[in-house]
């Protein structure tokens, strides 16, 4: 519409200066030296348009010159972009129907030009992963580092998940405790952290982890708590296995009380004692524990399990050694509250 307006301007303006050219065209008389030029003046007019009109095209001709290199380079890039953008968009379906060596190829082709090449690199370094090429795997990921070094997180992410999917757990340890470090309240490295911690039966680091699960809320109360009570029935056993003589009492007065004092722990303590030496060493680091002041228990009769020589039988406390011994004995189970569900 626009255009066809203009057309019609440009056909009024020459129609209205015909008019005027035709009743008197003017006479124009150029001299300079010895030379003169006569001429009508609607002649000089359309000389001096046709003048005008070449010399732009002439300024506009030197100037897309002086530009080209520019213009050359900016279409050069444009193009690299939309051949990464589609190459992208192919690599991640060939991911998805599991052509993994040919959604590599695609997904490093052009991700030097891409506008996320870290996208690019770390898509290509789960390909890589999922053919067990982990040399190549490694390499996207420091070049995705290089990339965009502001994004530590999120590739140290990637890779800790591709190295514990591939079983390298220390190294996956390595990176997470680095992205701990980094980001030490990113409830994502901390599930990490506890599913690592668990491949690894590290329960000790474990125990240290749960207080920081609970308080980002990275697990559900329920799942804490089962995972509270794997954690000490594991570091027991532990205890029991290692014939540490003083390990074996300080876990259990690390035993959180919300453990050892339910109704369903109480009816389940052992009613037999352990051995006779890691009875001994158990009671004797509770004794020293007393002493020291970390820990006031007083000591009664009901403190010892049924079935004691010289003593009554009673209901023993889940706090006191005598349980604990029972506990790791041969041939005892472990209070219900510290066994596996």
């Amino acid at each position: 519409m626009k255009g066809l307006f203009k057309i019609w301007l440009v056909v009024l303006i020459g129609a209205g200066i015909g008019a005027i050219v035709s009743h008197d065209s003017g006479y124009v008389l150029l001299s300079a030296g010895l030379y003169t030029v006569e001429m009508s003046l609607a002649l000089l007019a359309v000389l001096v348009a046709l003048l005008f009109v070449a010399l732009y095209f002439l300024i506009r001709l030197v100037v897309r010159t002086y530009r080209l290199p520019n213009d050359v380079r900016g279409w050069k890039q444009r193009r690299g972009s939309r051949l990464a953008q589609n190459a992208m968009t192919r690599g991640l379906l060939e991911m998805s129907e599991g052509n993994w060596r040919t959604a590599e190829k695609r997904l490093v082709r052009y991700a030097d030009r891409s506008e996320t090449p870290l996208l690019n690199y770390l898509a290509a370094a789960r390909a890589a992963q999922l053919q067990g090429e982990h040399e190549r795997r490694d390499a996207y990921i420091r070049l995705a580092h290089e990339h965009m070094p502001s994004a530590d997180v999120a590739v140290s992410l990637t890779q800790a998940e591709l190295q514990l999917a591939d079983h390298q757990l220390e190294q996956a340890l390595a990176t997470l405790r680095h992205l701990r470090s980094v980001a030490p309240k990113h409830t994502y490295v901390l599930r990490l952290l506890r599913r690592l911690y668990e491949q690894l039966g590290d329960w000790e680091h474990l125990r240290e982890l749960i207080p920081e699960l609970r308080r980002r809320k990275v697990e559900s109360a329920d799942e804490l708590q089962l995972l509270e009570r794997k954690t000490y029935r594991a570091l027991l056993e532990q205890a029991f296995l290692s014939k540490d003589k003083n390990q074996l009492g300080q876990v259990w007065i690390s035993v959180p009380k919300s453990l050892t004092t339910s109704a369903s722990v109480r009816r389940e303590i052992p009613a037999r004692r352990s051995q006779a030496g890691l009875e001994r060493a158990a009671g004797g680091a509770v004794r020293a524990d007393r002493v020291s002041g970390t820990r006031q228990t007083p000591v009664s009769s009901r403190e010892v399990p049924q079935g004691t020589p010289g003593r009554p039988d009673a209901a023993a406390d889940p706090r006191s050694p005598e349980p604990a011994r029972a506990a790791v004995g041969q041939g005892t189970r472990l209070p219900r509250g510290l066994r596996q569900p």
